[in-house]
């Protein structure tokens, strides 16, 4: 029994799974006497209350925009421009590749069945996808304010064909992940549930 209850209390260690306490661990015996861990999820649910077929077209959508997001950023990190600051202009757009990526996984995420999520699908779909554009667009910002400050600096108004595309790829991302948020906010979720139970 004390076997028993020394491993009960490691699989209910809170450090190693952030919603642990969303689920339910106990530790039972199959026919074969083995013993095995049996996981019940016991948290919160994410009802969606828009149509299926217009979720899964909003969330397929955002799928596709993700990833012209994504190539639009790496565009505009390979593309020659002539703006001399490296540190102010590239860092800021070189950083937006870490969301680019948590927002391409949480796209994956993205559930295509009208079933109620759980609270960690939630968090790691919707609220991922969400945070990733605004971040995002808060980088792009930074990028295109860092550039019009270089130009009014040294006050080079000259754009070259390579410092037109680069704005262009850098507006056309921020656009891109305004569109994501918006359609995002048209799914309609009912998260009164997570609000009390967070």
């Amino acid at each position: 029994m004390s076997l028993f209850g020394n491993l009960q209390d490691l699989y209910k260690n809170k450090d190693h799974i952030k919603y642990i306490d969303d689920y339910d661990t106990e530790l039972v015996t199959d026919e074969k006497g083995k013993v095995r861990k049996k996981v019940t999820y016991i948290g919160p649910y994410i009802p969606i209350k828009t149509d299926i077929k217009v979720c899964r077209a909003l969330f397929i959508l955002i799928d596709f925009l993700s990833l012209a997001s994504t190539a639009l950023i790496l565009f505009a990190c390979v593309i020659r421009h002539t703006t001399g600051s490296w540190l102010v202009t590239m860092m800021p757009l070189l950083l937006s590749l870490f969301p680019s990526l948590y927002l391409l996984s949480g796209c994956v995420l993205l559930p295509m069945s009208g079933a109620p999520m759980k609270r960690d699908r939630y968090m790691h779909s919707v609220i991922r996808v969400f945070r990733s554009s605004s971040g995002i667009d808060i980088l792009m910002a930074v990028v295109l304010l860092a550039e019009v400050a270089y130009r009014a600096i040294f006050r080079d108004w000259l754009f070259l064909r390579g410092d037109i595309r680069f704005l262009v790829y850098v507006v056309g991302a921020a656009i891109i992940n305004v569109i994501i948020i918006v359609l995002l906010r048209r799914v309609d979720l009912d998260e009164r549930e997570v609000a009390t139970r967070g």
